[in-house]
């Protein structure tokens, strides 16, 4: 969905209430927001919610790509990893993109890395990318 300037919270929101039918017997899923603009913590809150639905206990692989959503905070990215970091207890590679996003702050990187650091103990791979 890169550049995709029409997607808002409402898209993420209507994607996200189908992921409790599709997502128990999934090992990897990837998301591209690339650059979805109108995309808010909002949208973070309504994925992170959706997680929280059931036990992630197959999901391995888990990709996330929110680069230049230039609305998304500290708030919604570490609201973002506490729901990860509880829901999907054998999760072996996570990559998050936040590059772009210039709203957010050492506060939340601390906050996503710090909860998942703790939390996600059969994690092999972390990619956490903040930069351009």
């Amino acid at each position: 969905m890169i550049r995709c300037e029409a997607i808002t919270d409402k898209g993420i929101e209507f994607l996200a209430q189908d992921f409790p039918q599709i997502l128990p017997n999934m090992k990897l899923l990837s998301l591209n927001f690339k650059e979805c603009k109108k995309i808010t913590d909002k949208a973070l809150e309504q994925l992170g919610m959706s997680l929280c639905l059931q036990e992630l206990d197959l999901l391995e692989n888990l990709s996330l790509d929110f680069g230049w959503c230039k609305q998304l905070s500290d708030s919604g990215i570490s609201q973002l990893g506490f729901q990860i970091s509880n829901q999907v207890p054998n999760l072996k590679s996570l990559k998050l993109n936040f590059g772009g996003c210039n709203v957010i702050t050492d506060d939340g990187l601390t906050q996503i890395a710090s909860v998942i650091l703790k939390s996600l103990n059969s994690l092999l791979k972390l990619s956490l990318n903040f930069g351009w």
